[in-house]
């Protein structure tokens, strides 16, 4: 972009303008107009203590390194509410050691004024630490039990990734790059969850907002509490209500890709993936002759076979349809063993 004809107070200030519009909350423009202008404070205490964000945020004094987000010990609990909001976010960097029972932290999306949102939440129970995937509107809250995707290293590593996800049909939530929960938000449906590994399904009877404000929770009850959070580490996004996606088949009830795996005897059954207001198209190749049967799910929560496709050896079948579905799931049964699966994921468009 050009800044010809400007005086050089009117070029730094369009230079400045011009990094904002891709630095939304980055580290550069946090430093100069402060943490107040990102985020909005709150507490459920009747008599908060402070009134603005950077009443509770200290921001790092050098790029690289996380701030300290403190809930006193005189607040149950603090949050911070982003003043815009998206349909995406990712963050990377570490979640709070929670020393005490009945200690709390939040993660993701949250209107804290009417209860929408969709967030993971850290707490202590019986000297444990737990973590839920939740999903929540004005009238209704969903919660998972996702402990099994908690990192070990949760509270020391910078690296970590947590990313959420509001698409128009669904929700997703990742944790280190792999689909742990997907929240489908439609009134009608009916459905039992799909269980983990390697991740669940829940419906919700009631529709996911899909634009909320990033939310960070930390509920010390009573005792002071801190967070060692990096507020470079957010990325904001803006998603498509129907982006497309590509989910790599699994086979279901375990943490094992489809492909690369070896079939011995009997047939493989994919974990389902969603597929309500998209079309699909399965890639899927073995080593061996087959049949690969395409099931849905319907509302009287029965499996029932839509096609059966002739796989041969070691040619790559595309199968594309329009035919609409809410969960769609794979069998492949080789002609002969041992057979090796060599690729297997969905694209949908």
């Amino acid at each position: 972009m050009s800044h010809r004809g400007l005086s050089k107070g009117e070029e730094a200030e369009a230079l400045r303008e011009e990094a904002d519009i891709h630095d939304d909350m980055g580290w550069i423009r946090n430093r100069r107009v402060g943490t107040n202008a990102f985020w909005e404070v709150g507490s459920w205490d009747l008599e908060p203590v402070g009134q603005k964000a950077s009443d509770y945020f200290v921001p790092p004094p050098t790029l690289g390194i996380p701030g300290v987000l403190t809930c006193p010990a005189a607040l149950l609990g603090v949050f911070l509410e982003s003043k815009k909001t998206y349909t995406g976010v990712s963050y990377v960097g570490r979640l709070p050691l929670l020393p005490n029972n009945s200690q709390a932290a939040n993660l993701g999306f949250l209107n804290a004024d009417d209860s929408a949102g969709l967030y993971l939440t850290l707490y202590r129970l019986a000297g444990v630490t737990h973590l839920m995937a939740e999903a929540s509107s004005f009238n209704y809250l969903t919660y998972l039990d996702i402990d099994a995707y908690l990192p070990a290293d949760y509270a020391t590593n910078d690296n970590n990734h947590y990313d959420f996800y509001v698409l128009e049909p669904w929700a997703e939530i990742h944790i280190n790059n792999r689909l742990r929960a997907i929240f489908i938000g439609a009134p009608e449906l009916n459905f039992t969850d799909i269980d983990a590994p390697p991740y669940i399904i829940r419906r919700l009877p009631c529709s996911i907002q899909r634009k909320m404000p990033i939310f960070l929770q930390l509920a010390g009850q009573g005792a002071q509490l801190t967070w060692d959070i990096n507020l470079l580490g957010f990325s904001p996004k803006e998603m498509e209500p129907r982006l497309p996606r590509v989910f790599r088949l699994y086979h279901t009830g375990t943490e094992d890709l489809l492909a690369g795996l070896t079939i011995n005897s009997g047939y493989r059954i994919s974990h389902p993936f969603p597929a309500l207001g998209y079309n699909y198209t399965l890639l899927f190749q073995a080593n061996k002759d087959g049949i690969l049967d395409v099931e849905i799910l319907t509302q009287t929560n029965n499996w029932r076979l839509i096609d059966s496709i002739p796989i041969a050896a070691d040619d790559l079948k595309p199968y594309t349809t329009n035919e609409q579905a809410v969960l769609v799931r794979v069998t492949f049964t080789p002609s002969e063993y041992p057979c090796i699966i060599n690729d297997a994921e969905v694209v949908l468009t």
